[in-house]
């Protein structure tokens, strides 16, 4: 298991189980850009979900699209499951949002 899979899984899941979201969502986003993808796909989780986050299918698919990207599996049956529960525009927005912000290398990604 790698470094970044050990501090989600002792110290992110935990707190996220216990339902403090807004301190998952801090330890999670730091991994996410750092293309961490079982953070990346936890953070489109948190967006499908409205935990911690305002409810949003386009950042749950953009999220999901990143970890998908790297390989995880589980992101890329979710970004399948979101997507059919999007509009074609949704859809266009979130490939967008996921180059914006691979082009401001992660900053403003909210």
């Amino acid at each position: 298991m790698l470094p970044e899979q050990m501090v989600l899984k002792m110290r992110c899941k935990p707190i996220y189980k216990k339902g403090n979201y807004a301190k998952a969502l801090a330890l999670l986003c730091p991994l996410a850009e750092e293309w961490i993808a079982d953070a990346q796909n936890n953070l489109g989780v948190m967006y499908v979900m409205g935990k911690g986050v305002t409810q949003d299918y386009v950042r749950a698919h953009m999220w999901f699209n990143f970890a998908a990207s790297k390989g995880d599996e589980q992101a890329k049956e979710s970004r399948v499951w979101i997507a059919k529960e999007m509009t074609p525009s949704q859809i266009d927005d979130a490939q967008r949002m996921a180059r914006d912000c691979e082009k401001k290398n992660y900053k403003n990604r909210e």
